[in-house]
């Protein structure tokens, strides 16, 4: 599971498996569904990330960011940051509250 490599050395196994039912909870996931918008990036082998977020009136909250380790640093990645700007061409940059 995708939270086992990226944490086993700072959690404990049981605390991962339990953030791990609670966020993949088939009630969790049927909400993120109904409520949240997906980004998805794709390379020539089909998907290789997505992005789970919620449009705000002023703002998009980017609530995970899911890649393939192959891609987490490839240009999948950055066709987020391109595909964010091209929807929400106002919010270039982060608000300096």
């Amino acid at each position: 599971m995708m939270f086992l490599g990226t944490y086993a050395e700072i959690l404990k196994p049981e605390t991962i498996e339990s953030c791990i039912e609670r966020a993949y909870s088939p009630e969790r996931v049927a909400s993120r569904i109904a409520d949240d918008q997906f980004y998805i990036a794709e390379d020539a082998t089909g998907i290789a990330a997505f992005a789970d977020a919620l449009e705000r009136e002023d703002r998009l909250d980017l609530l995970a960011i899911y890649a393939f380790p192959t891609a987490a640093t490839t240009a999948p990645a950055q066709r987020f940051s391109r595909s964010s700007r091209t929807s929400f061409p106002a919010w270039t940059s982060a608000p300096t509250s």
